[in-house]
């Protein structure tokens, strides 16, 4: 199984799990945005769901569709959570001096 099935496998099987509360979600409740659910899991509050996040290094050839990538997989799998991987090199100094 290569990384991105393995991703995919996961990121599914977890929609599952949450698909069943386990966590004192009681009937009727309103279901929490991802903001509030992190918050409050920070903050040790009751939650509907804990909160959820993946990610994921695309190595793609433009910092845009890197950044797309991301939004699409949050989007798709509804993650609380965004973390973006920075797999592109900082411009270099042309003076040798670290802070130029």
């Amino acid at each position: 199984m290569n990384r991105r099935n393995f991703l995919y496998a996961a990121a599914a099987s977890t929609g599952l799990a949450i698909a069943r509360p386990a966590f004192g979600k009681k009937t009727g409740s309103a279901t929490l945005s991802h903001k509030e659910r992190v918050d409050r899991a920070l903050r040790g509050r009751d939650l509907d769901r804990p909160p959820f996040t993946f990610y994921h290094h695309y190595k793609r050839p433009t910092a845009q569709l890197e950044a797309q990538d991301h939004l699409d997989f949050h989007r798709t799998y509804n993650t609380d959570i965004v973390k973006i991987m920075n797999d592109f090199d900082y411009p270099q100094s042309k003076t040798g001096k670290w802070y130029d």
